[in-house]
């Protein structure tokens, strides 16, 4: 599902299918930008804008 609100525990991809799937770990909505903390597939922890994600990624699987 495309521009649903990201949250904790979702497993997420970005539309276009680039990179592998992504879980969300965090979502600061005290902060604007930078906001999102998620890991990545390779095991990697990235940061990024939650609004990019929300509009170009995919939910895949949420939690609970």
């Amino acid at each position: 599902m495309r521009n649903a609100p990201v949250e904790p525990g979702q497993l997420r991809q970005w539309a276009d299918g680039s990179g592998g799937p992504f879980m969300i770990l965090e979502v600061d909505r005290k902060k604007t930008v930078w906001n999102v903390k998620f890991l990545k597939a390779d095991g990697t922890l990235s940061e990024y804008h939650e609004k990019v994600i929300r509009l170009d990624s995919q939910v895949l699987n949420a939690a609970g």
